[in-house]
């Protein structure tokens, strides 16, 4: 894999969030019903805060998103920034940048796996 630095990005330790644990559980029909300011995301009954990120990885994220945008006729994708998906019943992250074929999903917190990446301490593959 490339180093950030190839994509004027410096490589810093917040690249490596300690997510915040809220000490209420929740089920995931509160959570999906919820909304929280920052948005958080929901992991068997535990709402974590989201590291929302600095200018650099900000710049990634939508240079990243412009360059499959780009591609997205060509590919036959879909790309979306910042979706909750959900991965298991239990646990729904908000990537950074998903990546879907089409046609598009039908539903609303569309199945995450292998379609989405994130800098979240919760990585996905």
């Amino acid at each position: 894999m490339p180093d950030m630095a190839d994509y004027g990005v410096q490589e810093t330790d917040a690249f490596q969030p300690a997510p915040r644990i809220s000490r209420t559980r929740v089920s995931v029909e509160e959570y999906l019903r919820t909304s929280y300011s920052p948005d958080r995301e929901y992991r068997e009954g535990v709402v974590l805060e989201r590291n929302v990120g600095d200018k650099e990885h900000s710049r990634l994220q939508a240079r990243l998103a412009q360059y499959l945008g780009r591609r997205r006729k060509q590919w036959n994708i879909e790309v979306y920034t910042e979706l909750r998906v959900q991965i298991t019943p239990g646990w729904y992250p908000l990537p950074d940048v998903c990546i879907y074929a089409l046609p598009d999903f039908e539903e609303r917190y569309p199945s995450g796996r292998r379609s989405c990446g994130s800098r979240s301490s919760h990585k996905m593959t």
